[in-house]
């Protein structure tokens, strides 16, 4: 039977599912033919951008951490999981972390607070697609 925190593990890892659940990613698909790791690259559509992004840590089923670069700088996505034995809860993490450049090197607090605003929307939207797939 699959733990509560395998469900997690394996909703992060579904890459082709990704746009259910990830706002603004319309595809995602690894390029490598190996099983993922620690270096593997994703090919990921975001708002019709295709962009490579790279899985910096690879720590089944705890934590996975992804990077990329966009226009306007670089942004890394670590995601953390934790259960909790005693009673069958999943407690997911999200650090977003971003190296603007550009114009948006202008507007750190505005820049910080999109990246609360999406990182909130993702994790809501990810605990949805989680309790989804536990009740298939």
């Amino acid at each position: 039977m699959e733990s509560i925190g395998d469900s997690g593990w394996h909703v992060l890892t579904d890459f082709r599912n990704w746009s259910v659940w990830f706002p603004g990613i319309s595809s995602a698909e690894s390029i490598n033919s190996d099983a993922p790791a620690r270096g593997s690259q994703l090919q990921v559509c975001c708002q019709g951008i295709v962009q490579p992004w790279t899985i910096e840590l690879w720590d089944p089923p705890q934590g996975i951490q992804f990077s990329t670069k966009l226009k306007e700088g670089e942004i890394a996505y670590a995601f953390s999981i934790t259960t909790d034995h005693r009673k069958p809860q999943l407690v997911i993490s999200l650090e977003i972390e971003s190296k603007p450049s550009g114009i948006t090197r202008l507007f750190p607090v505005f820049a910080r607070w999109q990246q609360q605003q999406k990182g909130q929307r993702l994790i809501s939207s990810l605990g949805e697609r989680i309790r989804a797939t536990k009740n298939l």
